[in-house]
């Protein structure tokens, strides 16, 4: 009897854990897309000079490729040049139920050669998030403080405040190209999908294949 029992409750957990993996799938599916917002950004001189406090507007977008998830900074302005792609890999997330948050990490930049828009010119850029209050909200508000530089004698900190923009982060196309990477919204890959919405190599696509 005590067999039957314990081969009973050994299967309820395991159903209870693939439930709650699925449901955290695809919860944190819906991270996907891109963030409209703006950061109130400070930039202080090491040499102990006036901070210079401003605003920029720009989008954030978080996207899924074959082996990582990305964090983008699109069209980031820094000093008299505009990024148009500034990529954070390997974002981590961790969900507070609680909070009805996902707390975040994302892999420093180290001096990576990034193009300047508009210019033949890459410059080395370094980054990284500041402090740990950085967050996904299940409402779609991102939430996060991080600082970037291209000279160590003059750092910019930002607080980014932004609304994931469903409409933005999904596509409609007719059909997909044979090299598409296509994930289901539980995160399983497709081979032959079907009309619908999917994530296509990172980003949220409505297929109106028929």
């Amino acid at each position: 009897m005590n067999t039957v029992n314990n081969k009973s409750v050994l299967f309820l957990i395991a159903l209870l854990f693939q439930v709650f993996t699925a449901k955290a799938q695809s919860s944190f599916n819906r991270l996907y897309g891109t963030y409209k917002g703006s950061a109130v950004t400070e930039t202080v001189a090491t040499g102990g000079g006036a901070a210079f406090k401003s605003q920029k507007k720009f989008d954030v977008v978080i996207e899924k490729t074959a082996n990582d998830t990305k964090l983008i900074l699109k069209d980031y302005k820094l000093g008299t040049y505009t990024f148009e792609d500034i990529v954070f890999d390997n974002l981590t997330v961790t969900y507070q139920p609680e909070n009805k948050r996902w707390k975040f990490t994302f892999n420093p930049l180290s001096g990576d050669y990034v193009n300047a828009k508009g210019t033949a010119y890459s410059l080395q850029l370094h980054g990284s998030l500041v402090g740990s209050d950085n967050y996904i909200y299940d409402n779609g508000t991102i939430e996060f403080t991080f600082e970037i530089y291209n000279k160590a004698e003059s750092k910019t900190k930002n607080v980014y405040k932004g609304k994931n923009d469903v409409a933005a982060g999904i596509r409609s196309v007719a059909t997909k190209n044979n090299k598409d990477i296509v994930y289901d919204l539980h995160g399983r890959r497709v081979q032959n999908p079907r009309k619908g919405l999917y994530i296509i190599n990172g980003k949220k696509v409505l297929l109106n294949n028929k």
